[in-house]
């Protein structure tokens, strides 16, 4: 009867260590996940304040101002030959990016011509 009980215990303590370990494997699998949306909302954070800051850069506007967007504002500043640009996004994150100025004069057009295979 003693052997009984020995074994009935066994059995109670190896199906709590493949509990014990299972549940160990989920909360590392959820923490991961976890993560992952994290890092997702920040890339996405980050790709709407470039966005508004390429589309700032491009619109050629001079000195310094601000433009108001859905998702946040851009404050932009033209300082020598760079456009400073902060972007405060409603999420609360901010950002800070620098552009260079192209000048009008280096650029180079080509005709269809010139491109070939």
């Amino acid at each position: 009867m003693l052997f009984k009980n020995r074994v009935k215990a066994g059995i109670l303590l190896y199906a709590l260590l493949m509990s014990s370990l299972f549940l160990l494997l989920v909360q590392v699998y959820l923490e991961q996940v976890n993560a992952f949306k994290r890092e997702y909302i920040l890339q996405i954070d980050h790709s709407r304040a470039y966005m508004m800051a390429e589309y700032i850069r491009q619109s050629s506007l001079d000195g310094s101002g601000q433009v108001i967007f859905d998702s946040g504002t851009v404050h932009y500043q033209t300082v020598k030959n760079n456009q400073k640009l902060t972007v405060k996004l409603t999420s609360g994150a901010s950002y800070q990016l620098t552009f260079p100025i192209e000048e009008q004069g280096n650029k180079t057009q080509l005709n269809q011509g010139d491109l070939k295979p």
